[in-house]
């Protein structure tokens, strides 16, 4: 369970079940009456680690239904998916909740200790300006930390508090108070909750939060002399940040490495959910770089044209590009220039069909396969192949989206996306004169070299694995019609022995072996002795391929990843020298950083802007400039 709710859902759940408050007449109030979805994570999680009763998600859950009805359950259920915001009733009763059932010895710091929590999951989201504010003059200190302070609180704090920071000269004070007392206590006393206890609750749990931001970034920061004092409906949080405090560098540094792996994870995560759902796997830098690239395209409308040697999979990217563009759901024709269409005027009659008595054998009008995908997709695979008059024919569709019928005089046109793709080397047809050149232009919109498997072998393990589990699911749906089929698995170790063989003949002949191996294994392993000869023969004879490579720099994807090991090296690989405060270790690691993105990303200032922050250009040219990099960018551009 995890009370969650959106920002303008209907059906809250107050005392006495659901109530329908959604529009602003059923909500008679009018103050900002939401909480962050965090907040109520954290205040659930708190209560779990506490209580010795609601030790589980379903435990806290169950016992909200009971004070709250039997509506509820459903309620929360409903909301639980979005993940924006709670209202700030519904965070009063959790507070509650979690007084009554923790154990008395942690009530009194139940709340400090949720927001505490709350700050953990929140920090690393402000994470770039704490770096970026953490150059600021040692004498700006007190004023930086006050706008960190604000920064971090705005999310949380909304439209609810009054919210004043003053520096003294041993500490930054924070003045809390509700912006509407009177609003906000005609808006709680609908909910049976006293407007003092919910001031309390929410100062203590800022506070929480605020003694956990102190202790993360302020050097030598001493929690025994953080307090929290309220009076009525104010309160004040004394934070010991003086005139001489300074950033704690050395815990920011490694918490944005951390935070960088965490990213890092969540995007393999997101690829390998990807990888389940579409079937592609793009484990190599290559691969991801190519499928990155095709992935943008296929928002695009335009022309697509793919490259490379046969069993690369063009024709499973073509369907892919189909399915993640705006004409999914539409016709998708997949037309194989030699196999499909045939010679002369069969394959003239099949692409754009034939008007009755058109030639021997045209009794009746007919449609080809382009007005078949009008709307859609069409693929033409091996277009290489294609023979001169058809190439003419495929010129005027391109350029006009019109053609004719194989004897016919009027103009059809279709509304068709063209993905094409050849295993030939269309320049040096074009040279011989064996491919139009105009034609070879129009096809150059998109093109997108698919690389050999060779050059991708560190995709090869988790495209046997993936292949495999593929090639089973297939055989168990045709068991369930003929004969059991067994289930095979690759030995340990072999996947990346799977390295060492060329694979010539690419994906195609990966999932040839693989399904010669399974038939020909005994057991529920596929091993070496299982596999074609060839195969087999190569592998045993070449020396173990060792471990996967990795990138030596910054690494992308769409957005942009960063490989956080080669980051750690890079800054252990560099002595930084006797640089004294903890001040110079920031400014050291952020240089660093900088030069690496430079030298890695051959100076490209658009590029190096989506690693920093996506700052302006003309913002990181001064920055490179006052690192005393500009050389470094002018030789980076020079080698790229």
């Amino acid at each position: 369970m995890t009370p969650t709710m959106a920002p303008d859902a209907g059906g809250r759940a107050g005392p006495t079940g659901p109530e329908d408050q959604s529009s602003p007449e059923g909500r008679g109030w009018g103050l900002d009456d939401r909480s962050p979805y965090g907040s109520a994570v954290a205040l659930v999680q708190t209560i779990i680690e506490l209580s010795d009763t609601l030790d589980s998600e379903a435990k806290v859950m169950a016992a909200i239904v009971e004070k709250q009805g039997e509506g509820s359950a459903d309620y929360y259920r409903a909301i639980e998916k979005s993940g924006h915001s709670v209202f700030y009733h519904q965070i009063e009763a959790l507070y509650e909740l979690g007084r009554e059932h923790v154990r008395p010895e942690k009530r009194d710091q139940f709340c400090c200790e949720a927001g505490r929590k709350y700050l953990g999951m929140v920090y690393g989201d402000n994470l770039a300006k704490v770096m970026q504010m953490s150059l600021a003059k040692p004498h700006e200190f007190q004023a930086t930390f006050a706008m960190l302070v604000k920064l971090q609180l705005g999310v949380y704090a909304g439209g609810k508090y009054n919210i004043e920071l003053t520096p003294s000269r041993d500490a930054v004070r924070l003045d809390l108070s509700y912006s509407d007392p009177d609003g906000m206590r005609g808006y709680l006393e609908r909910f049976d909750f006293a407007l003092h206890q919910s001031f309390v609750n929410s100062l203590d749990f800022i506070g929480g939060a605020m003694e956990e931001f102190g202790a993360r970034i302020v050097k030598g920061f001493d929690r025994a002399q953080y307090s929290i004092e309220r009076d009525g409906k104010q309160g004040w949080i004394n934070m010991p940040v003086g005139a001489l405090a300074r950033f704690d560098s050395e815990a920011i540094v490694p918490a944005l490495v951390g935070y960088i792996g965490t990213l890092k994870d969540h995007t393999a995560q997101l690829s390998r959910a990807e990888q389940a759902e579409t079937g592609m796997v793009a484990e190599s830098q290559l691969m991801r770089e190519t499928w990155s690239r095709i992935r943008r395209a296929s928002r695009t409308d335009d022309l697509v044209l793919l490259l490379g040697e046969s069993g690369t999979g063009k024709s499973f990217l073509a369907r892919k590009i189909h399915d993640k563009s705006a004409r999914r759901g539409t016709p998708y024709v997949e037309v194989g220039m030699t196999s499909d269409v045939g010679h002369e005027n069969l394959s003239l009659s099949n692409l754009f069909g034939h008007e009755r008595g058109a030639f021997t054998g045209a009794i009746e009008q007919r449609n080809g396969l382009f007005s078949l995908a009008n709307g859609g997709t069409i693929f033409l695979d091996e277009i290489g192949d294609a023979p001169p008059e058809l190439q003419a024919k495929l010129l005027r569709v391109v350029e006009t989206g019109k053609f004719k019928r194989l004897g016919g005089v009027q103009d059809i046109e279709v509304d068709v996306r063209i993905i094409a793709a050849t295993n030939r080397n269309l320049t040096e047809m074009v040279e011989r004169g064996e491919f139009r050149r105009d034609l070879f232009y129009r096809l150059h919109i998109l093109p997108f070299e698919l690389p050999p498997l060779r050059d991708r072998r560190d995709d090869i393990p988790t495209l046997a694995e993936f292949l495999l589990a593929r090639l089973q699911e297939k055989a168990s749906a045709d068991s369930a019609r003929r004969v059991p089929a067994p289930r095979r698995v690759l030995a340990p170790g072999l996947a990346d022995r799977l390295r060492a063989y060329a694979w010539p003949g690419n994906i195609r002949e990966l999932q040839s072996a693989l399904t010669y191996g399974a038939a020909m294994s005994e057991t529920d392993l596929i091993t070496i002795a299982d596999l074609p000869e060839p195969i087999r023969n190569a592998i045993e004879n070449a020396p173990d391929p060792g471990p996967m490579s990795a990138p030596a720099g910054p690494r992308m994807l769409e957005g942009g990843i960063v490989d956080v090991e080669a980051l750690r090296r890079r800054i252990r690989a560099t002595n930084p020298g006797d640089v004294g405060e903890s001040q110079a270790h920031v400014d050291f690691a952020k240089r660093i950083w900088l030069k690496t993105l430079i030298e890695e990303l051959n100076g490209d200032l658009a590029l190096i802007a989506k690693f920093w922050d996506r700052s302006a250009e003309r913002t990181l040219r001064n920055l490179i400039k006052s690192y005393g990099l500009w050389d470094d960018l002018e030789r980076a551009r020079k080698q790229g």
